[in-house]
């Protein structure tokens, strides 16, 4: 439903612009060229399928030179009048330019002026009128239907004035070129006694007869016009030729981006393949160290276990108690000794207080004073380990894990009812 009103506002701005445009030159060619069809020339122009005379020629030049107006110096006028005074939606704008379509045209029909008389009443004089105060008479219209303080007085007060100041500038400006004319050059500007002159058709029609003087210029029409297409034509083709210059450097540049933008894709594919190789290098790297150190853990419990075997062996065939107690003895330290795991359990302490890591940085902010081994022991029982498994990780007795563990609680303050692995478990 939005886009079809758009559309159908659209086709409505176009039909009474158009209209608007049509009602301006009809009424406005008066203050442009009415001056000077006493001026006229007499001369008819004939081109073959129409021709002209020299009221119609000056009425074509005042055409072609508001034309030429509008496409110069026009737009800030309307972004004035459009903006300015009063914020226009689509719709408001359809009724102004149509309101001033309508009061153009009714003072520029002979027609209409004709059928109103017709009617017995006043006819309607067929006058030049402003199309400006036409136009800022719809927009304050427009203005006080929304309300009066949507208009913007101050831009109002600026145009009023102007409308005020225009006739006492161009009329100052007359006085002094006229009077420069007249006593510079000693030229008449003035021609005595005021009176009516007659500038009817009946009267160009009969001094038309008498000194109109009648060119053919069918042929030099021809050549202009031939030239003008010519010129148009070039023009086109120069235009259209940049226009696709232009479409083919903007299609290059869209492709150059596509190719960088393509070329950094790619980039970054080949860097997430080879980051991708070398994790899967690392992995396989550590996999292989890790099988190398289970196939060297292997060999050395094997190796292990055959000399505990070749020891006991010795034991088993010795005969005296003294070398038996001190055999059963080097079997029992090198047991112990192989018991002790410091490599493996530096390893496991690494990877908890890796893991743990916040837990470590809050345990030492709060007690400061604890040792390295507490705070080991801080993480085990975080863990919910109970004294038998931490004495066999740690390799001590359970009697002695105790003792730590109320060494612990004196260290960090705790009570008697509280429970040390809930509190290390809530820090």
């Amino acid at each position: 439903h939005v886009i079809k009103q758009d559309a159908y506002i659209r086709y409505a701005l176009i039909i009474t612009g158009a209209f608007a445009a049509y009602s301006l030159g009809a009424n406005n060619i008066a203050n442009v060229m009415g001056v000077f069809v006493g001026s006229a020339p007499a001369v008819i122009l004939n081109f073959g399928f129409f021709t002209l005379d020299g009221v119609q020629m000056l009425f074509l030049i005042g055409g072609l030179s508001i034309a030429v107006g509008i496409f110069t110096y026009s737009e800030r006028v309307m972004n004035t009048l459009g903006n300015s005074i009063l914020s226009l939606t689509p719709e408001a704008a359809v009724v102004v330019v149509l309101s001033q379509a309508l009061v153009l045209f009714i003072f520029s029909s002979g027609w209409l002026s004709q059928q109103v008389a017709a009617l017995g009443l006043p006819a309607i004089p067929l006058v030049p009128v402003s199309s400006t105060q036409v136009v800022v008479g719809s927009v304050i219209g427009i203005g006080l239907v929304k309300g009066a303080r949507e208009i913007n007085t101050k831009t109002l007060g600026h145009i009023a004035l102007g409308w005020i100041t225009t006739p006492m500038v161009a009329g100052f400006l007359t006085f002094i070129t006229l009077f420069f004319v007249q006593n510079v050059f000693r030229l008449q500007v003035s021609a005595g006694k005021a009176g009516i002159v007659d500038y009817s058709s009946d009267t160009i029609s009969h001094r038309a007869e008498s000194s109109i003087h009648k060119l053919n210029v069918v042929l030099p029409g021809i050549l202009i016009l031939s030239f003008i297409i010519i010129v148009v034509l070039v023009f086109l083709f120069y235009k259209q030729r940049k226009l696709k210059l232009k479409a083919e450097h903007e299609l290059l540049n869209q492709q150059n981006e596509f190719y960088e933008t393509r070329k950094q894709i790619n980039k970054m594919e080949v860097s997430a393949i080879h980051l991708e190789n070398n994790l899967l290098s690392q992995k396989l790297e550590a996999k292989r160290r890790e099988n190398i150190n289970i196939a060297l853990n292997i060999s050395a419990q094997r190796e292990f276990l055959n000399t505990v075997a070749e020891k006991l062996e010795a034991l088993k065939c010795a005969s005296e108690p003294e070398i038996s107690a001190k055999q059963l003895h080097e079997v029992i330290s090198l047991l112990r000794q192989k018991m002790n795991f410091n490599d493996e359990m530096e390893h496991f302490y690494a990877q908890i207080e890796n893991i743990h890591k916040d837990f470590q940085q809050k345990l030492a902010a709060a007690f400061p004073g604890l040792s390295n081994q507490e705070r080991r022991l801080c993480i085990l029982l975080r863990l919910n380990l109970s004294s038998k498994e931490i004495s066999a990780l740690q390799n001590i007795s359970p009697k002695s894990v105790e003792i730590a563990r109320y060494r612990l609680r004196k260290k960090i303050n705790l009570g008697q009812g509280e429970n040390l692995t809930a509190f290390l478990q809530n820090l």
